[in-house]
């Protein structure tokens, strides 16, 4: 944990997977195991701690939705008239693998979204900043629309602004990710680094925002939001 800093916080910014809505990478290397034959999707294409080129291009928004799933049907491991059925533009194939894609997306706690309210009533600037793809964001906003109470608009709302990677073409851990955000922050609301408390939970991610100086936090697996952030905010003399 990083030292009590005497300068006093004013914005907070907030990873979206893991730290506001519940997700499980291991359901999607799961899926794609049973649907399609890929064994070992984790440690080969795509984890909570590494990822393959044509994942991080997606995430950066270098490349499209089909070409992203034209990839993944080219790692299917089925026989060669299935591997047609897959590497065919049917609606049905892409759906499946889509919905493979999206399978570790589960659901937003309405506590968390009202926490985070709370936090803004407090006079505190809040930022997201996710490692997101197009994919993704379309099945995010539709959890949010299903469990978070007002929608898409009231969790955006609680955003001063948020920073999806597939929009600003930087993704986490990059040091130089961080350095432009946070210098888009101070351009558009004037605060400094010091200002500014980061919360994670990818150890990878913390590292390189730890790298440029911004003070960070790792959240557990297993947390209560208020309870992470509370006591920071207690001890950095909110």
């Amino acid at each position: 944990m990083a030292p009590p800093s005497t300068t006093p916080l004013k914005a907070i910014l907030f990873d979206l997977g893991g730290v506001i809505l519940h997700i499980d990478y291991d359901l999607t290397a799961a899926a794609f195991e049973k649907h399609f034959g890929i064994v070992g999707f984790a440690s080969r294409l795509f984890s909570q701690g590494s990822q393959t080129q044509f994942v991080d291009a997606f995430e950066r928004g270098q490349i499209s939705a089909q070409q992203f799933v034209s990839e993944l049907r080219s790692c299917a491991a089925f026989d060669s008239d299935e591997r047609a059925r897959l590497s065919s533009a049917s609606a049905s194939a892409t759906e499946a693998i889509e919905a493979c894609w999206n399978a570790m997306l589960l659901d937003m706690p309405n506590e968390r979204v009202a926490y985070l309210r709370t936090l803004k009533e407090r006079g505190l600037r809040l930022y997201l900043l996710s490692n997101i793809n197009a994919t993704h964001e379309a099945e995010v906003d539709r959890i949010i629309e299903r469990d978070v109470k007002g929608g898409v608009k009231a969790f955006r709302d609680c955003f001063d602004y948020i920073y999806y990677s597939h929009h600003i073409g930087r993704r986490k851990p990059d040091p130089d990710t961080f350095e432009w955000v946070l210098s888009d922050i101070a351009n558009r609301d004037g605060l400094a680094k010091d200002e500014v408390v980061f919360f994670d939970d990818s150890i990878q991610h913390i590292t390189g925002a730890k790298s440029v100086g911004l003070r960070s936090y790792l959240v557990p697996k297993e947390h209560n939001l208020v309870d992470v952030v509370d006591p920071v905010l207690n001890s950095e003399h909110q």
